[in-house]
């Protein structure tokens, strides 16, 4: 049982709140009372001065139970266990308290210096086959990221405090004389590394090893919307590396197709498709079904009338059988664009046809065609059988 809970009064919290709880309760009325706060809401100076003592204050009881040496004489003496030797000025300790909030919250009152830059976004390109850009899908994406060391909730130990070599301000002067020029150089503190606080070596958390950061494995969910175009970006907002004083970048994926892996007899042109078909010389000219595997794995039959075909250059244009058109709400029905039918005519292999059935098959498509027959021993070397006119 502790001795005296006016500290944990202060903090609204229960004598045996984890450092988790503390550091929570310290943020709320840490907000709640900065003097930045008080001035902006537009009260007066009294109000000023009064939340600047309680301010102080709750600054004060977090600075002893967040140190467990502190906080252990604390409990077991009271604030009488706490004396014993001169602290820092109203002045110094209000500058630090300032300082530790706008640190450890990200405060965005007060001066504009003060605002927090947005750190590097991570860009990443993901390839997809058309039929991904065609049927839409989920792809899973593992990615390796700094966030802030959930042990000590980023402030790489158990005990922070003001730096000895620069006295919280997180540069030192120095000062030279030539002659009678005094030369005054301001530098970064190389203790500190200008944050103006250190952590003991006996305070420094195990799991960060006071590095703050410790990387993270995370498994992102990327959509890939149904007929997207190649280079369409999906954003996911401040999932980026997290760090001191920063707000988290954004990871930016973007969507591009997958030469290496073409779907076979199927090309994009915008929102159209382009495919292929090969078919027997009998179909091409006497008409036929012909099926085509879609993208989708549904089957589609397309039936060729006779005479379709004029020339072997004669496409087909299927309507709403192309891409899925994309749009940024999901009302309505989905639109398509087209389908674009080439047509490879097969014709016979030599000798596949019978002497007669060539006779028959000439004599149908030109009527004033008087058959030949042509040894199949000759040479093809005749000099007959190549000549120029």
């Amino acid at each position: 049982m502790v001795k005296e809970t006016k500290l944990y009064d202060l903090l609204n919290v229960s004598p045996d709140a984890s450092f988790t709880q503390l550091k929570k309760a310290y943020r709320a009325a840490a907000l709640k009372f900065h003097p930045d706060k008080i001035v902006a809401s537009g009260e007066s100076e009294e109000k000023k001065k009064e939340a600047t003592k309680v301010f102080q204050e709750i600054t004060t009881a977090y600075e002893i139970l967040s140190d467990e040496r502190k906080r252990q004489a604390y409990d077991t003496y009271g604030e009488a266990g706490l004396k014993g030797g001169p602290g820092p000025s109203f002045s110094d300790r209000f500058q630090q308290a300032e300082s530790f909030v706008d640190q450890l919250f990200r405060s965005p009152m007060g001066n504009s210096q003060r605002r927090l830059r947005k750190g590097r976004d991570i860009l990443h390109t993901v390839y997809c086959s058309l039929a991904d850009f065609y049927n839409g899908k989920t792809i899973k994406l593992s990615l390796t990221k700094k966030i802030k060391c959930p042990e000590c909730a980023g402030r790489g130990g158990t005990q922070l405090l003001q730096c000895p070599a620069c006295l919280g301000h997180g540069t030192i002067v120095n000062e030279t004389r030539m002659g009678i020029v005094y030369q005054r150089v301001q530098t970064t503190c190389h203790q500190c590394n200008g944050s103006g606080m250190y952590i003991p070596r006996e305070s420094t958390c195990e799991t960060c090893h006071g590095n703050r950061l410790i990387d993270k494995k995370v498994i992102l969910d990327v959509e890939v919307p149904r007929g997207v175009k190649p280079g369409y970006q999906v954003v996911f907002e401040n999932e980026a590396d997290e760090g001191i004083n920063i707000i988290p970048g954004d990871v930016v994926i973007t969507l591009q197709e997958d030469k290496r892996r073409p779907t076979k007899n199927f090309q994009r042109r915008g929102n159209n498709l382009i495919t292929s078909v090969t078919l027997s010389l009998a179909k091409a000219l006497c008409g036929g079904l012909l099926k085509i595997e879609h993208l989708n794995k549904k089957i589609m039959k397309i039936y060729v009338n006779r005479g379709d075909l004029a020339n072997p250059n004669t496409i087909m244009v299927a309507k709403g059988y192309g891409m899925p058109i994309y749009a940024e709400t999901d009302f309505g029905e989905t639109k398509y664009g087209d389908l674009i039918i080439k047509f490879n005519i097969e014709f016979p292999k030599m000798n596949e046809l019978s002497e007669v059935q060539y006779n028959m098959l000439s004599k149908a498509l030109d009527p004033s065609y008087k058959p030949k027959n042509i040894s199949s021993s000759s040479s093809s070397e005749d000099p007959a059988k190549y000549s120029y006119k």
